[in-house]
Parts: structure tokens; sequence; C-alpha cells
């Protein structure tokens, strides 16, 4: 039984207790069945959702380099993990929480579809975020930000960690990199959201800002937003493990299919 049912996500269990009575011609109730399988070592959750292409061992190859430059940073030299990749909408996105067992919890909700584009960056070692925030993250909104960054940072180099966005390939942004020759991209391999910490960031923003929130009017939301980033909202206590380059490497199982 342990085979059957690792080899497969079973959304209930009226497919197990078919292939017990089926297999054994032992009938079993839905408790009686979710009972034995907690006996065995079963819990009922989400599976992980996980890139489908993702490459375990060019994972590792950007972790090594990535420590290298660590180990090899002068002074001055700074290193920003940079994502476009975070809007959040003006619309209230309901997620778990503690409610009473047999009560229902209610959450205010609008029609909202007004968002905030925000490109980011994230400094690990000094906790220094910064952003721009725009109608539509491009090109510009990327020399925007790295011009922020070369404003705060007057020497040494300026690594740059990212993902293959296309704008962040445009002819602008070589162009501008030409003229500003302390910035160094380190572009991610593909599928590889864990190795960029700002995405961990961006899920602090929404946890804090977005989820189980209601805000009648867009402004508000809009404040709150950069409220967050006024208050440097992750440097509080409880997020200091989250924000560190302790990175962790997806290695791939997809045994089984969902049923």
């Amino acid at each position: 039984m342990n085979k059957f049912v690792n080899g497969r996500v079973y959304s209930d269990s009226k497919g197990i207790i078919a292939w017990v009575f089926n297999e054994f011609g032992i009938t079993y109730t839905t408790s009686g069945i979710n009972a034995l399988l907690k006996r065995m070592g079963f819990v009922y959750k989400k599976p992980v959702l996980t890139p489908c292409k993702v490459d375990e061992q060019k994972q590792q190859e950007f972790v090594t380099q990535y420590q290298q430059v660590k180990q090899n940073l002068a002074k001055e030299d700074q290193i920003y993990f940079v994502d476009g990749g975070v809007h959040p909408q003006h619309n209230t996105i309901a997620n778990y929480g503690w409610i009473k067992k047999g009560h229902t919890k209610q959450l205010k909700t609008n029609n909202g579809r007004q968002r905030i584009n925000i490109n980011g960056a994230y400094n690990a070692a000094t906790k220094q975020v910064f952003y721009v925030e725009d109608e539509r993250i491009n090109a510009q909104t990327m020399i925007a930000l790295l011009q922020l960054i070369l404003k705060e940072q007057k020497e040494g180099k300026i690594h740059i960690v990212l993902d293959n966005a296309r704008y962040y390939h445009a002819l602008v942004v070589k162009e501008f990199l030409e003229d500003n020759t302390r910035i160094i991209l380190h572009f991610l391999p593909p599928y590889s959201p864990n190795l960029n910490i700002i995405e961990r960031l961006w899920k602090i923003l929404k946890t804090k800002v977005v989820y189980n929130k209601f805000y009648l009017r867009f402004k508000d939301f809009k404040l709150a937003v950069n409220d967050f980033f006024k208050n440097e909202i992750w440097k509080q206590n409880e997020f200091e493990n989250s924000l560190s380059d302790n990175f962790q490497i997806i290695k791939p199982d997809f045994s089984g299919s969902y049923l």
C-alpha cells in the first residue's frame, strides 16, 4: 500500500478505498482509511510546485560561482539581488489563518484591478532595499534602479544577481552597462527563483500587506506598500533568517501523478 499511495497524489480518499477493496476485499470508511494513512506516516498536504525544467546541477554551479564572488569581494564591493516580478494588486487575497473549528471567517473584498509594479534590489549583507515603481517594468526601470544603486554606492564593484527577463538584455541596458563598468551582471540559471533572495522579500511584502488585508481605496493600498519599504519591515526579528544567502537547491522528484 505504501508503494501505491506514494505513486500518486490523491485529492481524496475514495480512490484509495476502492484500491484496498479491489486488492484485499476490505471495506474502509473515509475516517477509517484516513486513520490508517496517518498510522502509516501519511499527511494530507499540498504538493510543492516545482518548475518542470529545473536543473539541479546548474543551480549548484551558480551557488559555487556566487560563493567565489562573495569570497573575493573587495572592501567597497557589494552584491544585490534584483527582480521586477512583483505586482501586488488592489484586491483582497485570502490566505491560511487560524479560524475556530466549525466557523467561517469572511473577508471584505472589492473589484480592484489596479496594481503596483515594482522593480527592486536587495543587499543581503546590509539589508538595504532599492526599488523603482512604474506603470510597467522594462529596460528603463532597470536602468533607473541601477542609477539608484550607483548613487548610493560611490565606489567598488556592483554585482547584480538577476533572472533572464528579456528587458535585462535590452540594447539600452547593455549600453548603460558599457558606460558604467562597475556593474557586473550574474544571471541565474533558468527556473531558479529559489536562488534569488529578493523573492523572499516579495513573499514578506505579500504576507504583511496583501494577504487577508482589505483596502477600500487604491491609495490606501499603495500607502501600505510604501510603508512596508519606509518602515523596513523585513528587518523585524521574525525575518532575521529569511533573507540570508543560505540557498536551498531544488532537487526535482516528479514521481507520481495527481488524482
